[in-house]
């Protein structure tokens, strides 16, 4: 275009109006922290890489055993939700009346007498509701990512520090309502 500027776009940068140009960008970026690794010869690196990778595998171990352990947690509380389940399950079904004079764990059917409430967006009747309202903005965030750098012979690991700014759903609006429920008459 020969040095013009497009048509609609006077001055400065348009601002993003559409999420397809809400991108990533780095505000800044700083070494918060470094750390002599050794020498940078072969031999070193494969010594700290062995060494790595021994420590890796002890990890995984070790998180097996925990794995091992969860499951029979997880096993022994299946079996406990059986129990109640079947406990309930067992329960006599009463009517609305009965139930109000019973005390104790009860199990009821009737039929919903409430008045119904009205759905924000759309104002169906509804017994309850969840509305969400959420948009996308730029978010300021502080990132944090480690990298090795040979300098004089030495490897160094740098930790970096970066202040990003993001596309990110933010929630405006988080409203949940229930009707009171009457049962019976």
């Amino acid at each position: 275009m020969d040095g013009q500027q497009p048509v609609g776009q006077p001055g400065g940068s348009p601002q993003p109006s559409t999420p397809t140009e809400m991108k990533e960008r780095v505000i800044s970026e700083k070494v918060v922290s470094e750390k002599v690794l050794g020498s940078s010869s072969g031999i070193s690196r494969f010594g700290r890489g062995v060494k790595s990778q021994i420590s890796s595998r002890l990890g995984g171990i070790l998180f097996g055993f925990i794995f091992i352990i969860a499951s029979f947690v997880v096993v022994w509380y299946s079996v406990k939700f059986d129990k109640s389940a079947s406990l309930v399950a067992d329960l006599p079904l009463l009517s609305v009346e009965q139930a109000a004079t019973s005390t104790g764990l009860i199990k009821f059917a009737g039929l919903v007498t409430s008045a119904p409430i009205k759905t924000p967006k759309e104002a169906k009747d509804v017994l309850y509701y969840h509305f969400t309202r959420e948009e996308l903005e730029m978010v300021k965030s502080i990132e944090t990512q480690t990298q090795v750098v040979t300098r004089d012979g030495q490897d160094i690991e740098q930790t970096i520090e970066k202040e990003v700014e993001k596309p990110t759903w933010v929630s405006k609006i988080d409203e949940e309502n229930w009707v009171d429920l009457v049962l019976g008459e």
